[in-house]
């Protein structure tokens, strides 16, 4: 950055127009008028061009993002090129802002402003701003000194706005004069030189912030609206003080002047407004600048349900609404005295839960619930009564937002987020962080930021760091520690029950909407309408304050583009809230979080307090009535296990004694299917569903994908065993309406391209090619020679996961399964290739090469993650090829697992760091003996195979476990122990005597031991739900009709 010159203004008229017209969005310039032609742009229109349609998935995508504004490339290009403010329009006010401080600065002495703490980086600087801007607020009502929280508060706003391109600019002036000072260590100094760094604030003062200006032109347009937003916001406020101090003084008990005004948050709204802890003395009051009419009505309700249980009741913290903005009485954090009382808090939990789910109200995650001795309460009731939203329209996956919106996962009490990362989805659509918290211990958020070492010195270096995450005060906790959900899950469960029993009950003696929530409580509440998760615009906020979208308006607009791309994906699939888009972006603009509002009472949707072209599809009022009148007793059950599943699942007992004949297997098969159909979402492109998984923070929702583990290849290829075993056509017409979208994402392009044979291409081209030959369809077959066609040299080489379940083993075994029934050189070279690579990714274990599947852990015995299953693979690629150094590969797995056989427990140890001994199909003896079976055959190795149905043999005699479903439970050990009979001399009986107690359990209890699965929510998929007991039940009567899932046959 040059520093040389001043002029006697600040800027030419020429810099002027420069700085505004660069400073201007793409999407301000398409909107018009246009800019006029200027110096080239110092980002060139071909590679803005270029960065925008490379968020999309393809040239169609992009097309089509484009005419849904009625833009054409060659606008994209020419308004990108022209860098001039249009001549017949007035330059913007906020030039006059940016001009006026730089004046400021210049006529400032730096070492005013070095107070702010050290570890804020170019403190000094930033400082500057936040004091010319406390200079520009006038004679206010309140002292002074009572506004530096607030100034200290705008200076973080900076800190995170100025970072990045301050730190480049100071880095290349230090290499000017020192290249190896700029390049030093840190840790290499016990007390780091500042003279560089003093020289270069004193620049910056002097003049090198103009220079900055010229250069990061939408910097200086951010930095000036911050500042004039900041001024209103706080004038606003304090004229409201002044006006409402006799009302608080009345409502509230205050007394005295204000000592202090403290920033609650450093997420803006409606142009840089944001609540505020206005201390008055001894008394704080808490200041809301939008309406706060939603928590009296919520605290009204949670008031009049509770009084109505045995759950203690309920007090209201005071509010003094005003017109679009109100006043609320603090609520601060308390321990709670014992054991006792946490019981109590949790049945409160409960309450609150039901309370929230009956409102349909969201947002109740972890910055927005304190725990208050014995009541978790609630900071801002905005989104009570949020509206139903279109979940086609929302930008997650439709059946994840169907699932999530008609439950209590909604509200983010509980722990939840979208399940599987490759599945598009937009950030943070779950709340790792619920409102209910688990620990108080330090945790992170999974962003990051930059952070400086060694901050205002010469030798400052930017790393990249994880924010803190601050869950003491929503976590309930007693002297002697804290005291999560999972320790008193039935107490949550009991508060919910109760509540839901006594708000059901009301409804039905018709007093629930009489006596506790009549219409006159939500007149004149104006809601908050989330669409999209505040995490995401934060994300859009910081990749927006990076160097080349401050340097370039029309760069800026790329980023807020990242928001459009959903609408064009596939994850949105309905438009009616495209508008809402424009309304982001002008938020962003001001770096505002966006924040749209509603009634619960109106369809209408208002930003700025404008309407926008949008109506919700049901008023939240609407939507309460619904939602109460719906309310049952399946219902209820399902949301109260929702509720405990998230906190920590119930581990069963192993399966009972068989009391169920094998005669009903193909019958229950049909039953079970049709629980698998029953939980078919209905979505724009047909049925989907979702399934549940358990995870260390709550639970995961998994959207369908195309895979055989937890999509619709399972769902497709249960469907057509059961078109294979009972000829009935309505299960070939399910198998091609589950997979329709497969084969039209496979026409498109293929499907996405992450290997594995459970859960990437290689599962897609298995099973098309299993379906094909069930349903006699050769179209399958086609479409998997298609899908073979995404496995591409780069793909495999690319692989460092290696296993059957999602890598190149499990890829090669899909491959090997189209190639053993049809041929083809080309699906075997690939297939080949897959081998070459897992021959090239073994790393040197106790001696042995083998392979490490996952980044924290050394490599693994067993068949999904471990080094038999991978070693099958490349046996069944030697059978194939004849390719010898397959199979030495192989048998050098065996001996690396045989060194981790423990002849007492007939079982291998998982790992020479985890001595524990599993009996699963993914880890342990179920899945290592079925390997073992496939690997004998390869290497005519009889003594392998005696070995394994030895290993099979001590499976029949162990306790079943406490899971029934295929990848983990029974029904993979069924699997097992029926290829042993197949191919050995293992009784038969094991497998179907294993089935039977399952059936039994199920019988007994009304539904299977599975992963996330109960009556009322079942989990329809194949490794972890119905479809694989469905395909094993049928398999077990028709063994030679069916080939062997689990095998990849």
């Amino acid at each position: 950055m040059a520093t040389s010159t001043s002029d006697e203004t600040v800027f030419t008229q020429q810099q002027r127009r420069e700085i505004a017209g660069r400073a201007r969005t793409l999407h301000e310039r398409l909107e018009g008028p246009s800019n006029d032609p200027g110096p080239d742009p110092e980002i060139s229109p071909t590679t803005i061009l270029d960065e925008w349609e490379g968020l999309f998935a393809d040239e169609e995508q992009f097309s089509e993002r484009l005419s849904a504004d009625g833009i054409r490339r060659g606008d994209i290009e020419s308004e990108s090129a022209a860098t001039k403010w249009p001549s017949d329009v007035p330059l913007p006010a906020w030039l006059e802002t940016i001009e006026e401080l730089i004046e400021y600065l210049r006529s400032s002495d730096p070492t005013r402003y070095s107070s702010t703490p050290d570890d804020v980086p170019f403190r000094e600087l930033l400082t500057g701003f936040s004091e010319f801007a406390r200079s520009r607020l006038g004679t206010l009502s309140v002292p002074d000194e009572s506004v530096e929280p607030l100034v200290e508060g705008l200076t973080r706003r900076f800190h995170a706005l100025c970072v990045r391109p301050l730190y480049v600019e100071f880095k290349s002036f230090v290499e000017h004069f020192d290249p190896e000072l700029a390049a030093a260590d840190p840790d290499e100094f016990d007390d780091p030189p500042t003279e560089y760094y003093e020289e270069f604030i004193d620049a910056m003062f002097a003049h090198g912030m103009s220079n900055l200006c010229v250069e990061y032109p939408v910097l200086a347009r951010q930095i000036a609206v911050i500042i004039d937003n900041w001024v209103d916001a706080v004038s606003e406020l304090c004229r409201r003080i002044r006006d409402d101090t006799p009302a608080l003084k009345a409502r509230f008990d205050i007394d005295g002047s204000v000592t202090s005004l403290e920033p609650l948050s450093t997420d803006a709204h409606a142009k840089g407004r944001i609540p505020v802890r206005v201390s008055f003395g001894s008394r704080d009051v808490i200041y809301k600048p939008r309406g706060v009419d939603g928590g009296v009505a919520l605290y009204e309700v949670l008031e009049r349900v509770s009084e109505r249980t045995s759950v203690a009741t309920f007090q209201s913290p005071e509010y003094l609404p005003r017109d679009g903005y109100g006043w609320m009485e603090p609520i601060a954090y308390d321990d709670l005295a014992d054991t006792d009382a946490v019981r109590r808090y949790y049945e409160q939990a409960g309450l609150l839960t039901c309370v929230a789910y009956a409102l349909n109200m969201t947002d109740c995650q972890y910055e927005n619930l304190l725990v208050d001795g014995e009541s978790p309460m609630v900071v801002d009731g905005e989104t009570a009564f949020h509206p139903s939203l279109d979940p086609a329209a929302m930008p997650t996956p439709t059946e994840v937002s169907t699932v999530a919106h008609s439950t209590i996962l909604s509200t983010l009490l509980a722990p939840w987020s979208v399940g599987d990362p490759r599945t598009p989805s937009d950030d943070d659509a779950g709340v790792p962080h619920a409102g209910f918290g688990s620990s108080s211990e330090r945790a992170f958020k999974d962003v990051s930021k930059p952070g400086i070492e060694a901050a205002n010195t010469d030798v400052m270096t930017v790393e990249e760091v994880r924010p803190e995450v601050n869950l003491t005060t929503n976590t309930a906790s007693t002297a002697d520690g804290d005291h999560p959900p999972v320790s008193y899950t039935e107490a949550l469960v009991e508060g919910f029950t109760e509540a839901y029993d006594t708000i059901r009950s009301l409804h039905e003696d018709g007093a629930f909407f009489s006596d506790v929530l009549p219409s006159t409580l939500v007149d004149g509440i104006e809601n908050r309408l989330v669409y999209r998760a505040t995490a995401r615009y934060g994300s859009i906020l910081r990749s927006a304050a990076a160097r080349d979208p401050l340097r370039d308006g029309a760069r800026l607009s790329v980023e807020y583009e990242k928001l459009a791309v959903p609408f064009f994906d596939g994850r949105i699939d309905a438009d009616g809230y495209w508008p809402l888009y424009a309304a982001e972006r002008r938020a962003l603009r001001r770096r505002d979080f966006p924040r749209f509002a509603s009634s619960p009472t109106s369809s209408t949707v208002t930003h700025d307090r404008n309407e926008l072209p949008v109506d919700v599809d049901t008023p939240g009022f609407d939507r309460c009535r619904q939602r109460v009148a719906s309310m049952s007793d399946d219902d209820r059950d399902r949301q109260a296990w929702l509720l405990q599943y998230a906190f920590g699942p119930q581990v069963p007992g192993p399966a009972p004694e068989p009391d169920v004949s094998a005669e009903v297997f193909g019958a229950t098969a049909k039953t079970l299917f049709e629980e698998v159909l029953d939980a078919g979402i209905e979505t724009p492109d047909g049925d989907a569903w979702v399934s549940i998984s358990p995870t260390k923070t709550g639970i995961d929702l998994y959207p369908t994908d195309f895979s055989l583990y937890h999509g619709r290849g399972g769902i497709a290829l249960a469907a057509a065993a059961l078109f294979e075993t009972t000829g009935e056509t309505r299960y070939r017409t399910v198998a091609e309406e589950v997979l329709s979208p497969v084969l039209d994402a496979i026409e498109d392009g293929g499907p996405p391209p992450n290997l594995g044979g459970m859960l990437g291409v290689g599962s897609v081209v298995y099973t098309l090619t299993v379906i094909s030959e069930l349903l006699d369809a050769d179209e399958y077959r086609r479409a998997a020679r298609s899908a073979a066609d995404v496995v591409t040299e780069s793909h495999v080489t690319n692989d460092e996961t290696f296993d059957v379940l999602e890598g190149a083993a499990g890829t090669m075994l899909g491959l090997l399964a189209y190639y053993d029934r049809h041929g083809d050189e080309s699906v075997l070279d690939r297939a080949v290739a897959c081998g070459e690579r897992l021959l090239d990714g073994r790393v040197l274990e106790d001696g042995y090469r083998v392979w490490r599947t996952a980044e924290d852990e050394p490599p693994l015995t067993g068949f999904s993650h471990g080094a038999c299953g991978i070693g099958y693979a490349l046996a069944r690629l030697a059978e194939a090829t004849g390719d010898e150094r397959f199979l030495d590969a192989t048998r050098e797995a065996l001996a690396f697992e045989s060194a981790l056989y423990d002849p007492n427990q007939n079982n291998w140890a998982k790992s020479h760091e985890d001595p524990s001994y599993d009996d699963k199909w993914c880890h342990g003896r179920s899945g290592m003996a079925l390997a073992r079976l496939g690997i004998a055959d390869a290497l005519d190795d009889s003594d392998l195979h005696n070995a394994a149905i030895d290993a099979l043999s001590e499976t029949a005699r162990a306790e079943p476990s406490n899971m029934d479903h295929v990848c983990c439970g029974n029904f993979g050990r069924v699997e097992a122990l029926l290829v042993g009979a197949r191919r050995g001399p293992l009784d038969g009986s094991h497998a179907t005597e294993l089935a039977r107690r399952c059936l039994t359990r199920r019988d007994a209890h009304g539904e299977f031991s599975m992963t996330g699965h109960t009556a009322t929510f079942p989990n329809p998929m194949f490794f972890h739900g119905l479809s694989g007991v469905v395909y094993s039940l049928l398999r077990l009567e028709n063994p030679d009709r069916l080939p062997s899932v689990l095998l990849l046959e």
